[in-house]
């Protein structure tokens, strides 16, 4: 299973590494991203976060939600996913920001 919202991608896998740890303060929801020049958040609902080597994964336990002040809600499905951001290049690599 597949969901975007503007630059950010869940992208279902099988399980989360077991060598991912916990991310601190994490509670029942995660920030996927936080946007630099806006502000605003993509933020995943009822949701845990890990991070194993630099890249940020999510288990959702039951069906959730996807939400940013700029796109429309997202229904996210239970699962675990990996979270990837969408690069840009001009010239260099770099995060797009949103």
């Amino acid at each position: 299973m597949i969901y975007r919202q503007g630059d950010v991608m869940l992208v279902g896998v099988d399980a989360i590494p077991e060598t991912a740890n916990l991310m601190s303060g994490c509670g029942m929801h995660v920030e996927l991203a936080h946007g630099s020049a806006t502000g605003h958040t993509h933020l995943l609902l009822c949701s845990v976060g890990f991070v194993d080597q630099g890249v940020l994964y999510v288990q959702v336990k039951e069906p959730t939600l996807l939400e940013h002040e700029e796109h429309a809600t997202i229904h996210v499905a239970p699962g675990s996913y990996m979270v990837v951001r969408q690069l840009e290049w001009d010239g260099e690599s770099r995060q797009v920001e949103d």
